[in-house]
């Protein structure tokens, strides 16, 4: 991401541009045994937030992604898991750490269970993170 910044060249805008980039989208970090492999950012969110800092620096960032997509899927899977655990799913909900084991190397459907579909569709949307 820096480097993408570093390349389209906002002059003394640079640091703040990587600052709300940091802070208004955090970032995945991919993380193997201890050892930060990267850190991954939406590039939705990203090519978009960019492309208004290029005509205004001072632009504020925003949830580009709110109006992206549908969210039937999301709400089906949010009403299957509250049914099966209320408290848990409302806490995830309310931004409370929850302990969950997902293979993010497969796809949604290939999860085990609501609990880790739900969990898998908002660590795809952003607004969930994993730690190791």
């Amino acid at each position: 991401m820096d480097n993408l910044i570093d390349k389209i060249g906002f002059g003394e805008h640079t640091q703040l541009i990587k600052n709300n980039i940091r802070e208004w989208y955090g970032n995945y970090n991919l993380i193997d045994d201890d050892f930060h492999i990267a850190a991954v950012y939406n590039p939705w969110s990203i090519v978009n937030y960019l492309s208004s800092a290029i005509k205004n620096p001072h632009a504020k960032p925003q949830d580009y992604w709110a109006n992206s997509g549908s969210s039937t899927e999301l709400a089906e899977l949010i009403r299957q898991a509250i049914a099966l655990d209320v408290d848990k799913t409302l806490n995830l909900l309310e931004g409370e750490e929850q302990h969950l084991q997902l293979n993010l190397g497969s796809s949604l459907f290939e999860q085990q269970n609501n609990e880790q579909k739900l969990a898998c569709l908002l660590f795809d949307g952003g607004y969930l993170k994993a730690r190791h």
